[in-house]
């Protein structure tokens, strides 16, 4: 059950508790109460309660379920723990539920998901292809086992399971969504993009924010005379690399309004996006419009590919002023300039590959005799920078910035950047800036599946992780390559 609000929290919680005064020794009492605790995402105490069930009964399956969903985080909440040691307590309980019940699917899916989240593959596999034994119609399995697929770079595959899932739920729009991926990495965007819009399907922020628009979505129709309204949606990087269909829009006589993150307002209006752009914190319903629709969604309206990327040369625009003041702060001196970033702001599963651990990597790039390397990274690893070895000198310029057009400054006073795949390269390549982009060994589906150029931007070339995780392969190509190119 889902308690909607804190009033039946309150009283759920007080039954059971009263229930409990009454039948001490009541497992199922326990484990209902776990449950509530669980759903509000107070795991440690439901993680007391379900261990007190199955303390009173060694033999109750669905505590041992529950514990296991509880080591595992609460997903309705988006809250996944990825601890180690919960992990392992995680594969335990659901081991120990099999173990009672073997025949138990939603305990296979959910082991699955676990070893996902450990980084085991094989096991994952196991567990899906287990569940799909007991259970040769359920969408969620075959969808799991397609997103390991597409996770391993095995697109042609994940799409037959993909395939199989939307037979089987035909208004699942995750499955539908992951199909969209998959024909984007394989350059078909007919229906790569088709199947994308799906993605927005099964989102409840999206449709509690549609739903307090009045004015129609936009549906592709003629907007000429007509204002439309877009909104941002997924990562800095992702608004860096779509507006760039904002001035389209314009040449097809409309009047364009477009609300990004808060900390790209700045940049996109220095620049010229023949766009009016909104402060994040103006609410929706003030805003005067026609029509209305997600930025991610201008490529499928536009009918993109990779044929006809507009502004592929660079879009955005620095602030003269803050150039100068970078140009003389830091950047006084006739060295090549070296610009790094080798972290994503986030570290949990679905971008750790994207990131290189420690910065060490890079020592060698700042041994070369006139050069000076900076470092472009912001939060997540600027420890690193703190007592750097004896004869290792790199930059912080991170620490300078207050929002992208500080960003964007700063990497128009470079000769290079090196950078793995975040928002940074995307800005440098929007700038038309030379960047080199380290990519995992299965890449973001925009970088599509071979290459080292992109129909995104000109002026980057892409490195790309032969195999999964082994970072110093590729930056041994890309230190060979960058010897050559500063000679």
């Amino acid at each position: 059950m889902v308690y909607t609000n804190k009033e039946m929290i309150k009283e759920a919680i007080a039954c059971y508790q009263k229930a409990i005064e009454i039948s001490p020794n009541c497992p199922e009492i326990y484990n209902n109460l776990g449950t509530v605790f669980f759903e509000i995402n107070e795991i440690k105490e439901a993680i007391k309660y379900y261990e007190k069930a199955v303390e009173l009964n060694s033999s109750y399956v669905q505590a041992y379920f529950n514990l296991g969903n509880a080591y595992k985080g609460n997903e309705k909440l988006n809250k996944k723990v990825e601890n180690p040691e919960y992990l392992d307590k995680a594969v335990y309980y659901y081991k120990k539920a099999l173990e009672l019940k073997p025949d138990f699917i939603d305990a296979y899916i959910n082991l699955g998901k676990v070893y996902f989240y450990k980084n085991d593959t094989t096991e994952e596999m196991n567990c899906y292809k287990k569940a799909l034994e007991l259970n040769s119609n359920s969408a969620e399995i075959y969808n799991n086992i397609g997103n390991l697929s597409k996770d391993n770079g095995k697109i042609e595959e994940a799409i037959t399971y993909f395939g199989k899932a939307a037979e089987l739920d035909p208004n699942n729009g995750d499955v539908y969504s992951n199909l969209g991926i998959c024909y984007l990495s394989l350059k078909n965007f007919e229906k790569g993009w088709k199947y994308y819009q799906w993605r927005l399907h099964d989102s409840e922020f999206h449709k509690e924010r549609i739903a307090k628009i009045k004015q129609p979505l936009w549906d592709g129709s003629s907007i000429n005379g007509k204002t439309i309204y877009i909104y941002h949606e997924q990562g800095f990087g992702d608004t860096i690399n779509f507006v760039r269909y904002l001035p389209l829009l314009h040449s097809l006589g409309a009047k364009v309004l477009f609300k990004p993150q808060k900390g790209l307002e700045e940049l996109l209006k220095q620049s010229d996006l023949k766009a009016e752009i909104i402060d994040n914190s103006t609410p929706d319903e003030s805003i005067t419009f026609d029509t209305h629709t997600s930025l991610l969604n201008l490529p499928y309206f536009l009918k993109a590919n990779s044929e006809n990327i507009p502004f592929s040369e660079g879009y955005l625009k620095s602030d003269p002023e803050k150039v100068r003041f970078y140009k003389e702060k830091y950047f006084n001196n006739d060295c090549f300039k070296l610009g790094i970033n080798w972290q994503c702001k986030n570290l949990y599963h679905i971008h750790q590959y994207r990131s290189i651990s420690h910065i060490s990597y890079f020592y060698p790039f700042t041994q070369f005799d006139k050069v000076k390397v900076y470092s472009f990274q912001k939060g997540c690893g600027t420890d690193q920078l703190i007592d750097l070895p004896d004869g290792i000198e790199i930059i912080n310029l991170g620490d300078t910035f207050s929002d992208f057009s500080d960003t964007a400054a700063a990497l128009e006073c470079i000769d290079l950047l090196i950078s793995v795949d975040t928002s940074v390269p995307h800005l440098a390549g929007a700038l038309g800036i030379p960047t080199w982009t380290l990519l995992q060994h299965v890449s973001d589906w925009r970088w599509f599946l071979e290459g080292n150029t992109t129909p995104w931007y000109d002026s980057v070339r892409l490195f790309r992780q032969k195999e999964i995780d082994n970072w110093q392969e590729t930056i041994d190509e890309v230190y060979k390559t960058f010897q050559e190119y500063i000679k």
